[in-house]
């Protein structure tokens, strides 16, 4: 596999081979990542100018209806996500099933969100206000679309959904996406980013896809855009420390690392349904994803 990166409308390759990605079975090379040559800013600027433009003039109804479309594509590639799942990163069946169609499912589903909001470009929030006596003044608050880009670094265990969960509600709320995901489990990823772009559903812009590293991307962040990151707290304070980031004051949203419990009163017995339950739970979340996930319990009392 050449994974590249999908920018400024084209796919990016410039000759030179950023990394490899391997193969969880064997550590086989399983493909190689192109490297590319576009900067950040113009990476941003054209997510904002060309992408966002278009979404924005479009309603929720229509914007579901890509998502819908988007769907409908990766389900009929499935079984070759699959397959990459589990050579790349060793997943049971179980844990693409989770990823792959848990993924596909969640777009799915903010399309029949987007449906619910109706052909509107804007939503009120609250009712009207009458600031005067003389009801000649009134006002409402209104939820628009960010005017800036929405940038998803995304974490390693969950390629598939990982990605389209925040996808779908950027594209649902008119704002495009620039995608990054973990090098390391890239092939799920790229071959769904791949699938998009050949189906030709979404405007120009409205999708970019860094393949590899972000490299300058978070220094040409600005107050209009959103960064939502999965990841590690390490990495996740060092962005959130960007100078860019501070002054800018871009919202920034990290799903770090969990501390998730499992506790057993001295109620339960053994044999209880409760004490089943305890069992239960505590294995599936040692095991699915080999308890590589964000709801996975780490402590157990």
């Amino acid at each position: 596999m050449r994974m590249m990166s999908y920018l400024l409308g084209e796919w990016q390759d410039n000759g030179s081979t950023a990394a490899e990605v391997h193969c969880a079975l064997d550590g086989s090379v399983m493909g190689s990542i192109a490297g590319y040559e576009v900067s950040g800013g113009d990476i941003l600027d054209f997510a904002r100018t060309e992408g966002g433009t278009a979404l924005r003039g479009m309603t929720y109804l229509e914007r579901a209806g890509l998502l819908k479309q988007i769907g409908a594509v990766l389900g009929e590639n499935k079984e070759e996500y699959a397959e990459l799942s589990a050579k790349n990163n060793g997943a049971t069946a179980m844990d693409t099933f989770l990823d792959v169609e848990g993924g596909i499912g969640t777009l799915k589903y903010y399309a029949s969100l987007g449906k619910k909001l109706g052909d509107r470009k804007w939503i009120a929030d609250g009712e009207l206000v009458q600031l005067t006596k003389d009801e000649n003044f009134r006002a409402i608050h209104v939820k628009t679309p960010l005017r800036g880009a929405a940038v998803h670094i995304n974490a390693f265990n969950f390629p598939a959904w990982g990605m389209l969960e925040k996808l779908g509600v950027a594209l649902l709320s008119g704002v495009p996406a620039v995608v990054k995901p973990a090098a390391v489990s890239l092939p799920v990823a790229w071959a769904m980013a791949r699938d998009i772009v050949n189906a030709d559903i979404l405007p120009k812009g409205a999708f970019s896809f860094l393949a590899g590293g972000g490299r300058d991307l978070m220094d040409h962040i600005t107050s209009a855009d959103a960064v939502a990151f999965t990841g590690s707290a390490d990495t996740a304070a060092m962005l959130a420390s960007n100078p860019r980031v501070i002054s800018e004051s871009v919202r920034f949203n990290a799903e770090a690392d969990s501390i998730n419990s499992s506790i057993l009163g001295p109620d339960l017995t053994e044999g209880s349904d409760g004490f089943k339950s305890f069992i239960h739970e505590v294995s599936k979340e040692m095991t699915i994803k080999s308890g590589q996930k964000c709801t996975a319990v780490r402590r157990i009392f």
